[in-house]
């Protein structure tokens, strides 16, 4: 009867697990009806688990979905989608990230904008910094222009005449890496504390510095959260002072005193720090804007410069239209850009940059977030609370009702045609997804943008380039993807412009 007993347990245990592992997710989810690239989908990660392990998600979202639709299931407890309404329902409205943010990328233990899991501490934080990375003040900022000139035109120009001049093979991707740095770490902490990456002042740190743009792991983050909490302190120095012969130290300043202003008003308990706090908050914040000021950076510049490369006519193209732009350029001795307004208006630049974007983008990879209380319906289907739901650039960027020859680089998709207008562009810009979307999107898109335009036409407006190495060009599947092989071998060769 013992023996019976305990027979009966087991054969009850074993029914509980088989009808929670197997019956339930199989045939009672509400997921069961989403179309599944694999059949164990329903009842495992072990197929999407392989996928991530083999660094094959982006080709294999995008083949799913290219299979089954807009909407897919990956797991027991995760869906990916990929349509624009989607996109509004899981970023526009708001869903909360995913955890594995704040795990990921929170610096000092302290969180930043992007591994911040609650709305509300988001927006109060991302409202204290958006102004000075809003699109008309870029473009018309004196701190932002004085910042341009000096790494464009004291850092970026010389280091290019000098390889060039030479004669010598570069790796671009190094090169863009440094470039992006200098340029984001001046508007952060102002001029007088950024990085002299280019110039290559600091021995040894450009190794300790920059880590390999095929991962998420920092193995430089040590290092780096010294290097970014010394900036911070140096700029929280002349704060509030007019600085001579710099720039101020533009999103620094208006974090600390907008964290300052919270902590004093006591509006929020969540947003009252101590001043130790309120400087250990920035760093976090600056590391973060910093990382993705560099990689990223480096990344499109990079994809830029391999198709350009491979397209010499287009290169003259756009020359021609930096110099037309520039007032007489070619009768100066000194290269002076347009203004930053002027570059953004460029048509062709702006095609170069968004079709790069759009093939190339730097982060391609899901955005998890996670369905809030009460569930949600997607394409049709409830999708209970928990569930992890995404996007992925990768996908988005080709779709071919929107994008013909999606996997083709064709920059003249961009340039709207005689009585197309704004509506071409409006049905491009639907479906690119470079920067995210909502609330929670890029913070320093604008920035961002202008930086590249700028880094792109200096080079252009003067130089062409050829490629001597691009063995290993092809973008690796991460959450930060760059080439495989880590490098871009090109040369620049001067234009006469006599």
């Amino acid at each position: 009867m013992t023996v019976s007993v305990g027979l009966l347990g087991l054969v009850g245990i074993a029914c509980l697990l088989i009808y929670r592992t197997i019956i339930q997710p199989a045939f009672l989810s509400p997921l069961t009806k989403i179309p599944k690239p694999h059949w164990s989908c329903a009842i495992s990660t072990i197929w999407f688990d392989r996928q991530k392990k083999q660094k094959r998600v982006c080709k294999t979202l995008y083949a799913a979905h290219e299979k089954h639709g807009e909407i897919i299931q990956l797991s027991p407890e995760e869906v990916s989608v990929v349509s624009p309404e989607g996109i509004r329902q899981i970023y526009t409205y708001g869903l909360e990230k995913d955890p594995w943010y704040g795990a990921e990328f929170s610096n000092y233990g302290t969180p930043n904008l992007v591994s911040m899991l609650d709305h509300k501490s988001h927006s109060l934080q991302k409202r204290m910094i958006t102004s000075v990375y809003a699109k008309s003040f870029v473009l018309h900022s004196d701190d932002f222009l004085f910042v341009r000139d000096l790494v464009v035109e004291q850092k970026w120009l010389p280091s290019i005449q000098k390889i060039a001049a030479a004669g010598e093979p570069t790796n671009v991707l190094s090169l863009s890496q440094w470039a992006g740095a200098d340029f984001t770490t001046a508007y952060l902490f102002g001029s007088a504390n950024g990085t002299t990456f280019l110039l290559d002042e600091e021995e040894g740190a450009r190794d300790k510095y920059f880590t390999p743009l095929t991962g998420t792991t920092f193995d430089s983050k040590p290092y780096m959260e010294d290097h970014v909490m010394s900036k911070c302190k140096s700029a929280l120095a002349v704060l509030g002072d007019e600085p001579e012969g710099s720039s101020k130290p533009v999103v620094f300043s208006k974090l600390y005193n907008g964290l300052k202003a919270s902590s004093k008003s006591g509006i929020d308990p969540k947003f009252v720090f101590n001043d130790e706090d309120i400087l250990k908050r920035c760093a976090s914040e600056m590391f973060d804007h910093n990382i993705a000021g560099h990689e990223t950076t480096s990344i499109t510049l990079t994809y830029a410069f391999w198709q350009l490369s491979q397209h010499p006519e287009l290169q003259a193209r756009l020359r021609k239209e930096i110099l037309d732009a520039s007032d007489g350029l070619e009768e100066q001795t000194s290269f002076s850009l347009p203004s930053p307004s002027k570059l953004d208006a460029l048509p062709l630049l702006h095609a170069v940059l968004f079709e790069t974007l759009r093939l190339h983008a730097a982060a391609p990879a899901q955005q998890p977030r996670v369905v809030r209380t009460g569930g949600m319906e997607l394409h049709g289907f409830f999708i209970p609370e928990g569930t992890r739901v995404s996007a992925n650039a990768y996908t988005f960027h080709r779709h071919a009702q929107t994008y013909e020859n999606p996997f083709t680089w064709q920059p003249e998709r961009w340039l709207t045609k005689e009585g197309d207008g704004a509506e071409a562009e409006k049905r491009l810009m639907r479906w690119f997804w470079a920067f995210g979307s909502g609330g929670r999107m890029c913070i320093g898109s604008n920035f961002a943008v202008a930086m590249l335009k700028s880094l792109i036409a200096c080079v252009y407006g003067r130089y062409t380039t050829t490629i001597v190495d691009d063995e290993g060009i092809e973008q690796a599947d991460d959450f930060i993807a760059g080439p495989i092989g880590g490098k871009l071998i090109l040369k620049f060769h001067e234009v006469n412009v006599s």
